[in-house]
């Protein structure tokens, strides 16, 4: 059911408290009864035809975190011991001072990089949320870019993936990754 309009009708209980009760109809109202237009969150078809492109290359979804060396046996104990998770891939990044680890879970997957230099990366690296792993990454790249997306770190090589970065918001980057052949992880 599509909502476009509450109205707010209060009644007072006593003196320190106020019931609310909401009815529905066509006009949107603020709180204080006062009509607004609501925003228009419609989307155009080129929009979601954009972002169907750029969903159609999302093999897996991880949350990306950024744990010390200290943080990061407890959290793999803790995921793969209560929430069913397994390690996925545990390899070294020693141009960037880090440890990668990728736990796959039926509560989520998780994509932990461990380092005790974390103050010395660049702002997109800290600012990573999400890792998409991709079916090509110069084509998320591209279509990410074709719907509006800012790339902060263009198409790169390291020793395991193609990858490269979009931020979505200012403080919310996504990296998409694609593991070079051989480098698959065995648990993948």
């Amino acid at each position: 059911m599509k909502l476009t309009r509450l109205r707010a009708i209060a009644a007072p209980l006593s003196a320190t408290s106020t019931a609310v009760l909401a009815q529905v109809d066509q006009t949107p109202v603020a709180p204080d009864n006062v009509a607004v237009d609501a925003p228009d969150l419609s989307r155009s078809s080129d929009d979601r035809a954009l972002s169907r492109s750029l969903a159609s290359h999302v093999k897996s979804t991880y949350a990306r975190v950024i744990l010390t060396t200290a943080e990061a046996e407890p959290l793999v104990e803790r995921y793969t011991k209560d929430l069913d998770g397994r390690v996925n891939y545990d390899f070294e990044m020693p141009a960037i001072k880090a440890r990668m680890i990728g736990i796959t879970s039926p509560h989520g997957n998780i994509s932990a990089q461990i380092t005790d230099s974390a103050e010395t990366y660049d702002q997109w690296r800290l600012d990573t949320k999400l890792l998409y792993e991709v079916d090509d990454v110069p084509a998320t790249l591209r279509d990410a870019q074709a719907a509006g997306f800012k790339i902060v770190q263009p198409l790169s090589r390291t020793p395991m993936v193609w990858q490269g970065r979009y931020e979505v918001v200012p403080g919310f980057v996504v990296e998409v990754v694609k593991w070079l052949p051989g480098k698959e992880p065995q648990n993948g």
